[in-house]
């Protein structure tokens, strides 16, 4: 018998989730479709085999400063400024970089540099799940130590994969052009998917990630409905049969694109 629950996560209280034998149906109403994947994904990160989330709806309404009281409550510009440098302090990604916060009326402006596409990324989520915070403009800058060529970024990024725990046993492809990496594969789940993209993001050189990895089909639907037009034809999840060793692996995909 499935035992709902509510789910407490950053997007709202107005999701509920039911479980049964490790299978997560998601149901609810959020405020923005950027909510619905970490939700979708947190549900793989608590130890899910399955999850379903057609039932998750977006409206404007949710962001409603009734329903997100704590979230929104009124906070002064200072406060604000002083709780976002402390999110960053404690973010080891992040320590290190050079970052001007700023903040008006709940808005927080992020200006300086880091050193990865990935810090950037989580400087915006860190500032953005702070009380008080309405949004959050981006202007950090990524500086890297020294320029990284296409094609070692691009090795870089598929060793990385195949290190991954979670990412070895699957296949990936890999462009990069002018520091633009993208994706492309078959993973089982949302949460391979998300973590390809976050793996990229960490390599040094990349400006920024199209994550075109693709689920299979049973999930993919339900997960995110605004899936990809177009996409490929998705190969069955899972390690290829007579899989080559990981060191074999990257040689192989490396040797394609030469």
């Amino acid at each position: 018998m499935a035992t709902p629950y509510l789910l407490i996560a950053r997007a709202s209280t107005l999701v509920e989730v039911h479980t049964h034998e490790q299978v997560v149906r998601l149901s609810g109403t959020l405020g923005t479709a950027t909510e619905k994947s970490p939700v979708v994904a947190l549900a793989y990160q608590t130890g899910a085999s399955h999850g379903a989330a057609h039932d998750l709806q977006v409206a404007h309404w949710a962001l409603g400063g009734a329903l997100r009281r704590e979230k929104f409550a009124p906070r002064a510009d200072a406060a604000i400024v002083g709780a976002v440098r402390a999110a960053l302090h404690h973010n080891p990604r992040v320590r290190c970089a050079e970052a001007l916060v700023q903040a008006r009326q709940g808005v927080v402006t992020l200006a300086g540099t880091v050193s990865s596409l990935r810090a950037r990324q989580e400087a915006e989520r860190d500032a953005r799940l702070v009380v008080g915070v309405h949004d959050v403009h981006n202007l950090l800058k990524i500086r890297f130590k020294r320029p990284v060529a296409d094609t070692d970024i691009r090795q870089a990024i598929l060793a990385a994969l195949v290190r991954d725990p979670y990412l070895g046993p699957f296949y990936f492809t890999v462009r990069v052009r002018h520091g633009q990496a993208t994706l492309h594969g078959q993973v089982g789940s949302a949460f391979a998917r998300e973590r390809a993209g976050e793996v990229a993001a960490e390599t040094s050189g990349v400006l920024a990630v199209a994550n075109l990895v693709q689920q299979p089909e049973a999930t993919r639907t339900d997960e995110f409905p605004a899936s990809r037009p177009g996409a490929a034809e998705p190969r069955p999840a899972g390690p290829a049969p007579h899989e080559p060793p990981a060191a074999a692996r990257v040689k192989l995909l490396a040797d394609a694109y030469r």
